[in-house]
């Protein structure tokens, strides 16, 4: 897509992970934004935070402390979306930042309907109003120019469409439900580190302790990361039922470069930390896995005395806005506007130059297997040669 519409790609990325990105990358922006950037990449809480949330509101979220790059990132981000450099909707509540899970196929239509002048017209204001005659009615579209000037309108899929379905359809209990059972059955996961071994109750608990014997006594070093109890899950219980959950309440995180929707527990009332004089707290983030065993996939301090558990569980799956995003390939539909060649000529000439050449690899193979084989055949034989 980069040749046939000239939008510069590259000098954008610093929006889509800054922490992927060189200081010589953004040499481009000026001295105070550099600076700003040099100050936000060195901070290992924000790298953390913005693991966690869409690409949006992390950038809304340091407006304060870094308010020059973040009204360049977010003048990228609201008015010029496009599929290529950031998944996103025009409505900011149903913006998807970038993810190279989501797979798209760039597909070129010439529709047989007639109101395209229509279409153009309508887009004129933002691009989100199709003609009623349009086979793309309800989609999301956007109006790109190619190098050669020529004009397409692009549908944009439907992220949310799937998951909407299938929220029509369940009538199953909410998340909190879906965990009751692990909560309440006092089952424990356990993970080893070099030192430290984890205890994580659930719904009760999480403890790490080490533990030293000798012949004579036993030695416990033990602290509590934060504590959970009936009550607290029985509130949360009633406040999904008070508010049904909708696909935009649940939050994503970043999990080996997968995008995964997830369940928060907060446990709180820890051992005091010496550092901070506060008890210690621990978030419990549980993601649908189907082959899991609700085993503690990860644990980290993320701040002093404060830590992060991710933990796979089969019991989510069974709610539709908490399966793992399918990878399955999506399609970007563009059709040409007025007189437009139904394909770009670049695109044209690329896949000429790419079959030809194609061609003459067959054939160049093909001439050197017949010449190998003839020259193995006439050295096997003996001539006699009389002068």
């Amino acid at each position: 897509m980069h040749r046939y519409f000239p939008y510069d790609i590259d000098t954008q990325q610093w929006i889509c992970n800054p922490f992927s990105i060189e200081m010589e990358e953004i040499n481009f922006l000026n001295l105070k934004a550099q600076e700003e950037f040099a100050e936000l990449t060195s901070e290992t809480t924000l790298r953390l935070r913005f693991s966690q949330v869409p690409v949006h509101e992390f950038w809304i979220e340091i407006k304060s402390e870094y308010p020059l790059l973040s009204e360049m990132a977010m003048n990228k981000l609201l008015p010029f979306c496009t599929t290529y450099l950031f998944v996103c909707f025009y409505d900011l509540k149903e913006f998807y930042p970038f993810d190279d899970t989501r797979l798209y196929k760039l597909t070129w239509e010439k529709p047989d309907i007639e109101p395209l002048a229509e279409v153009v017209e309508n887009t004129q204001d933002g691009g989100e109003t199709v003609s009623d005659a349009n086979p793309y009615e309800g989609l999301e579209s956007l109006k790109m120019k190619t190098a050669n000037g020529e004009e397409y309108l692009c549908y944009l899929p439907n992220e949310t469409e799937e998951k909407k379905d299938e929220m029509l359809e369940y009538t199953g209990p909410n998340p909190i439900q879906l965990m009751m059972p692990l909560m309440s059955l006092l089952t424990c996961s356990y993970k080893i580190e070099s030192y430290w071994t984890y205890e994580l109750c659930h719904g009760r608990h999480l403890r790490q302790y080490h533990e030293e014997r000798d012949a004579k006594k036993q030695k416990l070093q033990e602290y509590f990361l934060g504590y959970y109890d009936k009550d607290k899950l029985e509130a949360l219980d009633k406040q999904f039922e008070e508010n049904p959950l909708k696909a935009k309440d649940v939050p994503l995180r970043k999990i080996d470069s997968l995008t995964l929707p997830y369940l928060e527990i907060k446990m709180d009332g820890g051992t005091v930390c010496d550092l901070s004089g506060k008890p210690r707290s621990t978030k419990v983030i549980y993601v649908c896995h189907p082959p899991g065993k609700h085993e503690i996939y990860s644990i980290e301090e993320v701040s002093t005395c404060e830590y992060e558990v991710v933990v796979l569980t089969p019991s989510l799956c069974k709610h539709p806005l908490y399966k793992p995003v399918e990878s399955s390939e999506k399609k970007i539909t563009c059709t040409p506007i007025g007189e437009n060649p139904k394909r770009p000529v670049a695109l044209m000439e690329l896949e000429s130059e790419s079959l030809l050449l194609r061609h003459q690899n067959i054939l160049v193979s093909f001439i050197s297997g017949f010449v190998y084989s003839h020259i193995c055949y006439f050295e096997g034989l003996t001539f006699n040669v009389s002068g």
